[in-house]
């Protein structure tokens, strides 16, 4: 198999921001911790190789990957953590203090 080598990658410096996609809705910034010939390290430890933002170990394509920072995946990670945390107050919430007709309009709304 032939790697194409992103550019990006390979001009990771550390303290750069990255993105790292954990799943299609999913998205979570790192800073680079250490950069070596032929990997980065993010904050964590957890290793990507720089050929191909992969994490290291993986065969083939892995859905978690690293991506280059930019304006449109920050405008995601503030969303998707957004979501998490609504549905984080939704789940805790004790929902037998509420009558019916609440939840009946909570629903239509959902729905």
């Amino acid at each position: 198999m032939i790697r194409v080598k992103k550019r990006w990658l390979q001009e990771l410096e550390p303290g750069d921001l990255v993105v790292m996609q954990v799943n299609s809705t999913d998205y979570q910034m790192y800073s680079v911790e250490k950069v070596t010939k032929n990997f980065v390290t993010v904050t964590g430890g957890e290793r990507f190789r720089r050929s191909d933002g992969q994490p290291v170990g993986s065969i083939g394509n892995c859905t978690r990957k690293l991506l280059e920072y930019n304006d449109q995946l920050a405008e995601k990670i503030q969303e998707s953590n957004d979501k998490r945390r609504l549905v984080n107050i939704l789940l805790d919430t004790d929902w037998d203090e509420f009558p019916v007709s609440v939840l009946e309009d909570i629903v239509k709304r959902v729905r």
